[in-house]
């Protein structure tokens, strides 16, 4: 799927942030999210998963319990991730493609960079119409 990551990130990032605001000055909620997202990509721990360590790394620095806006989190995938579709292209020959794999009895992976939750990337893979 094309993705330009130069319009979807901020898009991404304006989107999640205004969600959040009635909790967190939007200023410091990006910086903290971007923060929060390095730490997750250099982490090195195998013992923890990167949703873990972005979790951990994100409420320390916020100052809030993850017990509060955790689910805060999973609504904004469940319900208004959708916004930054308009950012993405479907390919209208990836469905096509993995079709074709599978018919050949191959097995069929998607690898993407596991920056984004599940939710996340299972709606981008149907914004590409492979799901």
């Amino acid at each position: 799927m094309p993705l330009d990551t130069d319009q979807f990130v901020p898009s991404y990032i304006k989107s999640i942030t205004r969600y959040f605001s009635r909790l967190l000055e939007p200023s410091f909620f990006a910086q903290q999210l971007m923060a929060s997202s390095y730490a997750m990509i250099n982490n090195l721990d195998p013992e923890h998963t990167n949703e873990q360590k972005f979790m951990n790394d994100f409420f320390a620095k916020i100052g809030r319990d993850q017990a509060e806006l955790f689910p805060l989190f999973q609504d904004y995938y469940e319900r208004h991730y959708q916004e930054v579709r308009q950012i993405v292209r479907p390919s209208p020959l990836a469905r096509q493609l993995v079709e074709a794999a599978l018919k050949r009895g191959m097995r069929v992976v998607l690898a993407t960079n596991p920056v984004f939750p599940r939710e996340a990337i299972e709606q981008r893979m149907q914004w590409a119409g492979i799901a």
